[in-house]
Formats: structure tokens, C-alpha cells, sequence
């Protein structure tokens, strides 16, 4: 980023959400949101990742599990608050596997 200093960079970060021994995502993804939130400040804060935490999060809260939309201290699970995306290319129709119907995606 220095080198080059940019006007505009999104980078992305694919780490695993924490899960229980059901595989359901794990009420804390506390680790997660940090690892992310790290490496955005490594980089000098210049970036805007994709926020996978709060993607992960969403995808279980629509399945009837609002309550996942905070975290035990009341606050967004994800990086609500500093720039961050939760759709990309990654996360679209053709990866079924982290996908968000258009039926539930408005927010």
C-alpha cells in the first residue's frame, strides 16, 4: 500500500468462522473480527475488506437466529463501523456455499 499509495483498495482476508461441534457457527466470532480488524490496521487502514464476519453472521441470523445480529457486549458482530463489504463474488449465487438469497439480502 505505501508503494503505491491508492486512492480506493478493498482487500480480502478468507479465514474460517469458529463453529461448535454441530458445525453451526460459534456464539463468539470474537477471533474472527479481530484477525480481520488486524490486518486491515497492518495494512495502515487504507482498505476496505470484505467482512466475512458479518457475512457469516447474516446468513445464520436469517435463518431464525436474530439474536446472532449482537454480540454478548451488545455490539455488531462483525466490522459494522469501519468500512467493510459483505457481498462479493466470493459470497454470490455461483458459490452456493456462502450464498445470500436476494429474499433475504436487503438491509
Amino acid at each position: 500500500m505505501e508503494n503505491t499509495s491508492p486512492d480506493f483498495a478493498v482487500g480480502e482476508l478468507w479465514n474460517p468462522l469458529s463453529n461448535r461441534q454441530d458445525g453451526k457457527l460459534d456464539c463468539n466470532q470474537d477471533g474472527h473480527r479481530n484477525e480481520l480488524m488486524q490486518w486491515v490496521h497492518n495494512v495502515g487502514g487504507r482498505v476496505i475488506a470484505f467482512d466475512f464476519t458479518t457475512k457469516g453472521i447474516l446468513q445464520a441470523a436469517v435463518q431464525g437466529e436474530l439474536w446472532r445480529l449482537k454480540d454478548p457486549n451488545g455490539k455488531p458482530p462483525g466490522m459494522i463501523g469501519i468500512p467493510s463489504v459483505v457481498s462479493s463474488t466470493s459470497t454470490s449465487f455461483s458459490k452456493l456455499n456462502f450464498y445470500l438469497s436476494s429474499k433475504r439480502s436487503l438491509l
